[in-house]
């Protein structure tokens, strides 16, 4: 479960170091002048001013792209965390069928999970039960 929380972090993550490693190309082919070197065009040293400004538009970039894609996941997890359960029976729509609750929560989480009773379904199957060795009970039930 871990995984799927941290995708969006991830992502991100890897976007951030694709930028920055453009960035360091940028910079370093400025600072050889690769294009007089390979293409044997006019030498044009850039100024570092050029490059700074280039370096902003670009990080201005990321953050748009960030954002969206950021956007875009949070979107994707919202639709992914639907889950179709029957009205009637209770069971859950994973994948093209139909499977018991119990099935689905053992397949998508890694939670330890057991079966209990609530107040009102306690007092509704067992009412009679309860009342007849109310005695019996510890204290507190």
């Amino acid at each position: 479960m871990l995984l799927k929380k941290n995708i969006t972090t991830r992502i991100i993550l890897y976007e951030l170091i694709t930028f920055l490693l453009v960035l360091l190309c940028l910079w370093f082919f400025d600072s050889i002048d690769i294009s007089h070197r390979i293409f044997g065009d006019n030498s044009n040293t850039a100024s570092w001013i050029s490059n700074i400004m280039e370096t902003l538009v670009y990080c201005f970039l990321f953050l748009f792209i960030a954002t969206i894609t950021y956007r875009f996941l949070s979107h994707i997890k919202h639709l992914e965390g639907f889950i179709y359960l029957c009205s009637y029976c209770k069971k859950v729509k994973f994948g093209d069928e139909w499977i018991s609750l119990d099935d689905f929560l053992r397949h998508q989480t890694d939670a330890k999970w057991s079966h209990g009773l609530c107040p009102d379904c306690m007092q509704k199957y067992y009412g009679d039960m309860l009342k007849k060795h109310k005695d019996k009970l510890p204290a507190g039930e």
